[in-house]
């Protein structure tokens, strides 16, 4: 989630940007927890009325971007023989 429009354990769950394995955590948890689903789910719906999203959208692009550049530079160069 994004902490800038969620508190973890009240809109929806946070897991460290990056970090699969708490990401797959937190999934476990809303599978295993279906009222904390329910009610971070029905929290989170109604939060949304003050949210612009726009900036949101901005916030998901910087997201997306900044782990394409870290796999971008975690992959080794490939030159031809």
């Amino acid at each position: 989630g994004v902490p800038a429009i969620l508190t973890d354990g009240v809109h929806g769950l946070l897991a460290p940007a990056g970090d699969a394995e708490a990401v797959a955590a937190r999934i476990i948890q809303l599978l295993e927890d279906s009222t904390l689903a329910r009610r971070l789910a029905l929290a989170a719906f109604d939060s949304t009325d003050s949210v612009v999203w726009e900036e949101v959208r901005e916030q998901w692009v910087a997201a997306y971007r900044g782990v394409g550049t870290r796999a971008a530079a975690e992959t080794p160069s490939v030159r031809p023989v």
